[in-house]
């Protein structure tokens, strides 16, 4: 099904990614692939389609052979006959602005006829339960909404072999567990998949096998291993009230997200949104950060009432769920500088470079990390700067539990300090951490 012989990989910057992977994976195996950030693991998955080298460019050696085609000589749009990936981003896949017309894009592109196509995306909304976003924006989408769509945009054609990127990155636990239900059930019908997921608490009573990656070698390839243990809800005492919500409401056309919603939030809490896909978790993060207004109801933060982002920047920081958000500069020393620069406050660029395991990438350009590294240096770029309040969306993805553990410590000194972390996650690992856990 899937041949790996001598397969070696370095980018154009001279980054080695892949070194000497020898892996045959049959059909119809339900394969997790685990490891640090930066291990190689988005790399090796797209080397199976021919997106390496095809469109990252760099040097590839040894072979991929999946259904008797040779991937890295194959144009990609055959490969995508066999191969169908959801990437880390769901954004970055998007090709339409509706849900519907997303979806039949795929079998539109394939050839199939309209009655088909209308088939095959009623068939795939009802099989993840999302019919109700069918003839939704996908602007307007929660990030664990835009992951579905995802998916349903590649499972629509059925394809042989499905690679997943870190899929239950942004799906609340209800959607994660259908999702391995309907990934299990289209195992079962012989489809071959390859997951890569650092919450393997969710996959590893599904899956059937487990390749670890380390520096871009297989450091371990059996039965799939249980994580890391939870971490014990912390203790510690609050002060005043920072944040404070007095009869908030809003609306996103006639989506309402809050009608009428109050909350305080205090010094030395670190406080995790829980809550569905859609229950307004990352709307009630952006309404504190001021960069949505609120329809109705006053958002008091630090003493400001409605506060606009300008007002609210360097006293409150904000990690969004993608960290792309936030990556613009040339180098990642320039990228953590920037809000020091802009704010006019002090900080220690190469201290917080290194409590995230990046002082070795100052000098790199930010988007040619990991998804995971990626995530560090937005967390640094906020973090430099010493927020009262911090503001994180999902801030584990692609995170392995050695770095999610590093994190949670570092988070329980910082409010311990005075300073208040407000954390929408669905990460079991995050959450065992809260202070106090809010339910939307």
């Amino acid at each position: 099904m899937i041949e790996i012989k001598g397969l070696s990989f370095t980018y154009g910057d001279g980054k080695r990614a892949l070194d000497g992977i020898d892996l045959d994976i049959k059909r119809g195996e339900f394969v997790l692939l685990t490891g640090a950030s930066g291990s190689g693991k988005s790399t090796l998955v797209r080397c199976l389609n021919g997106l390496v080298p095809s469109f990252y460019g760099g040097r590839l050696e040894g072979s991929v052979i999946v259904e008797g085609r040779d991937a890295s000589n194959t144009p990609t749009n055959e490969m995508a006959w066999n191969v169908s990936m959801v990437f880390q981003d769901p954004e970055s896949m998007f090709v339409s602005s509706e849900t519907e017309s997303e979806i039949a894009f795929a079998p539109s592109s394939l050839g199939y006829t309209r009655s088909e196509t209308n088939r095959a995306v009623g068939r795939i909304l009802t099989q993840l339960g999302i019919g109700h976003l069918r003839k939704r924006s996908l602007q307007d989408l929660s990030g664990g909404e835009k992951q579905k769509v995802a998916l349903a945009s590649v499972l629509v054609t059925q394809p042989k072999v499905l690679v997943l990127d870190e899929p239950l990155s942004e799906l609340d636990h209800e959607s994660a567990e259908k999702l391995m239900d309907s990934l299990k059930k289209l195992n079962e019908k012989g489809m071959t998949i390859i997951i890569i997921e650092q919450r393997t608490e969710k996959v590893c009573g599904y899956t059937t096998r487990e390749i670890v990656l380390e520096q871009g070698k297989v450091a371990y390839d059996g039965a799939p291993k249980k994580n890391g243990e939870l971490i014990e809800a912390a203790k510690v005492g609050v002060g005043e009230v920072l944040v404070d919500l007095g009869r908030v409401s809003f609306s996103y056309g006639e989506n309402h997200v809050f009608e009428s919603f109050s909350q305080s939030f205090h010094e030395g809490e670190l406080v995790v949104l829980e809550g569905a896909n859609g229950s307004g978790k990352t709307t009630l993060l952006k309404l504190i950060m001021g960069l949505l207004r609120a329809d109705a109801g006053v958002v008091n933060v630090g003493g400001l009432e409605n506060p606009s982002v300008e007002e609210t920047a360097g006293a409150v920081g904000y990690v969004f769920q993608n960290p792309d958000n936030h990556l613009f500069a040339e180098t990642v020393k320039e990228e953590v500088e920037f809000i020091l620069r802009n704010t006019e406050r002090d900080g220690d660029v190469d201290g917080i470079l290194k409590d995230f395991g990046v002082l070795h990438y100052m000098d790199t350009y930010p988007r040619y990390l990991s998804g995971g590294e990626k995530q560090r240096v937005a967390l640094a770029s906020i973090l430099v700067a010493r927020p009262k309040v911090l503001l994180l969306d999902e801030p584990t993805r692609g995170m392995d539990y050695g770095l999610k553990k590093r994190l949670a410590e570092y988070l329980l000194h910082y409010i311990k300090k005075g300073n208040l972390v407000i954390m929408a996650t669905h990460d079991d690992y995050m959450a065992g951490c809260a202070t106090r856990r809010v339910k939307l």
